[in-house]
């Protein structure tokens, strides 16, 4: 079955027009799932499998599947939530149980708003595109994803950026997905030296790309 996603939760709205200040925990929506086609069970559910302790957030997107050794099997996926984190899942093709069929975690949170208030509460509603670099020293998987609050498209409270992160598992399964990367680990777009960036980059939102 393809990968499959719960939903909105439309708490993320808020009552007034400047909607959540901070970083909200959801009930709904708040996981990955796959169902079976035939009878719509669930086959895996990240939350219940996995149980990772940040899937607090909704995820209103496409799930982005890839097929990490071109053999025609989905083994890796990608999906973000409006908590303004990205995850990544690594699908066994070994796997003989929902226990093992796949580890995951959140591989880039910009989510600030604990610490940079609502200016740092950054959400995404639109799925990562994703590209495999090889033009490298080191080839890697890199992720486009612009943040943005769709409930209050006019709103100029949160500093919402477009990003590009250097996935830095690349097409290798972690043995854990370690700290999320941050805006801080990331270098501006215009930066004399931007070529140099392990990491990856950001552009401001009021900025584009020349």
């Amino acid at each position: 079955a393809p990968p499959g996603k719960q939903g909105y939760d439309p708490d993320e709205d808020g009552t007034d027009e400047i909607g959540p200040t901070a970083r909200i925990v959801h009930d709904t929506g708040n996981t990955v799932y796959m169902l079976d086609a035939a009878d719509g069970s669930v086959l895996w559910d990240a939350q219940s499998d996995l149980s990772p302790s940040s899937m607090t957030s909704s995820f209103p997107a496409d799930v982005v599947p890839v097929d990490r050794n071109n053999n025609g099997y989905v083994d890796l996926l990608y999906a973000a939530d409006v908590g303004g984190r990205v995850w990544r899942f690594d699908i066994s093709e070994t796997a003989t149980s929902r226990s093992n069929f796949a580890t995951g975690g959140v591989i880039a949170d910009i989510n600030t708003s604990s610490t940079d208030g609502i200016a740092g509460n950054r959400r995404f509603y639109n799925h990562p595109d994703v590209s495999y670099i090889t033009n490298a020293s080191t080839p890697y998987i890199l992720i486009s994803i612009g943040s943005g609050y769709r409930a209050h498209p006019l709103s100029t409270d949160t500093t919402d950026y477009q990003l590009l992160l250097k996935d830095p598992y690349g097409l290798s399964v972690p043995g854990s997905y370690g700290t999320p990367l941050t805006i801080s680990d990331l270098m501006a777009w215009s930066a004399q030296n931007a070529e140099d960036s392990v990491h990856g980059w950001y552009l401001q939102g009021s900025q584009r790309l020349r």
